[in-house]
């Protein structure tokens, strides 16, 4: 997938947490394959959706935002 963000920086807050991907989708109200699927860069989430996880992550959707625009520029 082609995307200015790399989303992929949720799987290290998550493991930072010391969560499952299970617990991160029900603490964010969505389903697993729908968390998998943005963490692993296979879908680009829309702002409902980053909101619900950076909730659940205990962050803004701001910093979220900003961590995986970071981690795509540092990427290149």
């Amino acid at each position: 997938m082609n995307s200015n963000y790399d989303f992929r920086i949720i799987r290290v807050l998550r493991r930072r947490l010391g969560l499952t991907l299970q617990v991160l989708a029900a603490r964010s109200g969505l389903t697993y394959p729908t968390v998998e699927s943005v963490e692993t860069n296979k879908t680009l989430p829309s702002l409902k959706t980053l909101d619900a996880v950076a909730g659940a992550l205990q962050i803004s959707t701001s910093d979220l935002v900003g961590l995986a625009e970071r981690r795509l520029v540092q990427r290149r």
